[in-house]
């Protein structure tokens, strides 16, 4: 999350990912378990998360995508 942000690192499960406006928006998990559409540039998507090599592989597979599309768009 950006800077001063009340969930600034924190890690957030990955839900799923759109190209809104041209922009890259992540659908996260908060942890009231609500949904939230944040925008990637908000994120440190580009560091693969502390619990990377735990991750569930519908997970991984959402964070590869949505990593990849960051990538191609920026």
């Amino acid at each position: 999350m950006r800077a001063r942000h009340p969930l600034e690192g924190r890690a957030l499960a990955l839900m799923g990912w759109m190209r809104r406006g041209g922009r890259l928006e992540l659908i996260l998990v908060l942890p009231d378990d609500s949904r939230a559409l944040i925008p990637a540039a908000w994120t440190d998507l580009g560091v693969c998360p502390r619990n990377c090599v735990g991750m569930s592989e519908r997970n991984r597979h959402v964070y590869d995508h949505a990593k990849q599309d960051h990538e191609e768009h920026d």
